[in-house]
């Protein structure tokens, strides 16, 4: 089992910045709270949460969502994404939390 895999609260379960607003809604609707998007090379390029879901919905909520358009047209998870080899020491986890906090 993965690292990524071990988590009891959000199962990895990444998207694709190419899968649509209607997509990543289902995604949620599951009970996932973050969902990491994932490039071609599977590599985790973004973050959303689902707070970021709810606040892009209450800015567009008079034109309607654009369930069409994908993760990346929407500029939704755009965060830095900061990682860390699995063997690092948790030391080194606090730090990079709290040098990049605000991120």
């Amino acid at each position: 089992m993965a690292i990524a895999d071990s988590s009891q609260c959000d199962p990895w379960t990444p998207a694709s910045p190419f899968g649509t607003l209607a997509q990543l809604i289902e995604m949620f609707s599951g009970g996932i709270h973050r969902v990491p998007v994932v490039d071609e090379l599977g590599i985790v390029s973004d973050i959303v949460s689902q707070s970021d879901l709810i606040r892009f919905l209450s800015d567009h909520i008079t034109s309607g969502p654009p369930f069409d358009k994908t993760v990346a047209d929407l500029n939704l998870g755009t965060r830095n994404v900061i990682d860390m080899s699995v063997s690092a020491e948790a030391l080194h986890a606090f730090y990079l939390m709290f040098a990049n906090k605000g991120i």
